[in-house]
This record gives C-alpha cells, structure tokens and sequence, in this order.
C-alpha cells in the first residue's frame, strides 16, 4: 500500500530548507556548510521529501558535479520559498509575544559594518537584553535580502555605492535609510602629509574592477582627470589598511574604517582641499515588513546611533 502524507508532513521547514538552500547552492555539502548540518543530514533531507512527494526527483547532476533543478523541483521551489517567508512572519510575531526571552536574532552585514559598526552596538546592548542571544554573519546586500525573506536573517545592514544600484530590497522586505558614509582618501601616518595631487601618481588599493567601491574610486577621480593606478586589489578592508599603513598604497576608504580607534593613529587624512569633493556610500538597515522585537527595535535604534556619531 503507497503511504500517503498530509500537507503539514510534506510542508516540513527542515526539509524544504535544506530544499532551498541546495537549489540555490547546486551543491549538498555548500547547503550543509551554510545550515551548519553534516551533509549526509542533508541528502536525507532531499531523500525524505521527494518520498513525500511520490518519488519525483528534485535534483538532477550536471557535469562539474552540480547540482540543478528538475522540472518537478522549479515546480516547488517558489512555492518552497514563499513557505520559508510565511514562516519567518510567524516567527517574527512568536517573538514579539514573547518579549525577547529566549530570542536568537540573527543580523547579517557587509564586512565594515561588522568591524567598526557592530562591535560597540552589540557591547551596549548586553546589559539591556540579558535574556536575548544576538549571531552576527558577514554577507553582502543582495545576497542578505534573500536571507530576510526567508528568514535566515532578521536584520541586514546594507550599503550602495553607486546612484545607478538599486536599493536591496525583496517582496517582504523594509528598508530604513540610515544617512551617507563619507569615503575618505587615506595614507599612511607615518609619512608625510599629503594632497590628493601627491597622490595621483602613487599605487592605490581597491577591490577588483567588477567591485563597487573600485567603480565609485574611478568614477570619482575621472571626474577630476586622474585614473588611480590601482596596483593592490583586495576586498578585505584590513589588508587595504595594512598596505596603506605600510606605505605601499593609498586608498579611499569609508569613514567608520578611519574613525575606528586602532586606525586613527596609523591612518592621515590626505587634504583633498575644497576642489575635490570626496564621494560617499549610503548605508541602510532592512528587515522583515512587519518585524517588530523589542531586542530588535534597540538594536536598530544602536546602529542608527553608532552610525551617527561615525558620520558627525
């Protein structure tokens, strides 16, 4: 006799998370490395739920080992994610009923934020939220808007570089616009002081041309004549402040990465003077449309402070 399932046993999170992630990773063990499984955990996940669904195969192996959607699973990977959002809202609500005992609030930010931003935040919120557990992950914008809708993560702190970027946003998402980082041109302390025109011709860090920060450098200095000879590429804001510590390059770095205590005395302003007016990022808190924690609201609000005094 076939077995049958209910729609609550083939609506299971576990499994249609691990769904999800393997869709979106075509790989078990990338799925299982992001959701802190073994993959063996994993490929059961998949094994049970295409049994719940009457043995229809979800995946199948393309050359190079990855793994690709059948016809059977695109059917179900909307529907998959909308189950995820709908259980992230529930989530939210489950939370604000309970006041923030025994909250686990998962903020996920790009890598300057989680440096020079968070740190401070997360001491001064502590002492207010004893009872609450806050887990901090390092993932860029677009990929963190995804992570809000389906739950993986409740805050996200975003940045956009560039007019033309589109704010990161999804269809359950809310975003709050925190102000403008000012990017600073910066050398290094230990040398002497500098304008921006000893610095046309000097070798300057940034990340790859594809990178954003790297097109607002260019776009920025095309507008005054110069193209940076960008001979150190790196997306790691400590390795760009060690080259310019060192000597070896210049860079143009955000505010908070200069304000940081550790930096001020190893880091110079180079005097730009009043002709070259010095780009900026915008910065952005999202979240679920409708999240609403006290552990959640006072975080928001630290961040919006922190972020205020960097930009004063």
């Amino acid at each position: 006799m076939k077995q049958s399932f209910t729609n609550l046993e083939v609506a299971d999170l576990r499994l249609l998370s691990s769904f999800a992630k393997v869709a979106a990773q075509g790989s078990i063990t990338k799925a299982a490395a992001e959701l802190d499984y073994v993959p063996s955990a994993v490929s059961q996940h998949i094994t049970a739920l295409e049994h719940r669904l009457g043995g229809s195969l979800l995946f199948i192996r393309k050359p190079g080992s990855r793994l690709v959607l059948t016809a059977a699973g695109r059917a179900l990977a909307d529907a998959a994610e909308n189950m995820l959002a709908a259980a992230a809202v529930f989530g939210d609500a489950a939370r604000r009923i309970s006041d923030g005992d025994g909250v686990v609030l998962r903020v996920g930010a790009y890598g300057t934020a989680l440096s020079f931003l968070l740190p401070d935040v997360l001491t001064t919120l502590e002492g207010a939220t004893p009872s609450a557990r806050i887990e901090t992950v390092e993932v860029e914008p677009a990929e963190g808007v995804s992570l809000i809708d389906t739950g993986e993560l409740d805050v996200l702190i975003a940045h956009r570089y560039l007019p033309e970027e589109q704010p990161p946003s999804g269809e359950n998402t809310d975003a709050r616009f925190l102000g403008q980082e000012p990017m600073l041109v910066l050398t290094s302390a230990a040398g002497p002081s500098k304008t921006l025109a000893d610095c046309m011709d000097a070798d300057w860090v940034a990340g790859s041309r594809r990178d954003v920060d790297r097109q607002l450098l260019s776009r920025w200095a095309g507008q005054f004549g110069f193209h940076p000879r960008v001979s150190h590429e790196t997306r790691d804001c400590h390795t760009a402040v060690e080259l310019i510590v060192s000597g070896a390059a210049v860079g143009l770095l955000p505010a908070s990465v200069f304000s940081a205590p550790h930096n001020r005395s190893r880091l110079a302003l180079v005097d730009c003077g009043q002709d070259f007016a010095l780009p900026h990022r915008d910065v952005l808190t999202i979240t679920r449309v409708g999240f609403q924690t006290r552990v959640g609201e006072l975080l928001l609000d630290r961040v919006a402070e922190a972020f205020g005094r960097i930009t004063a």
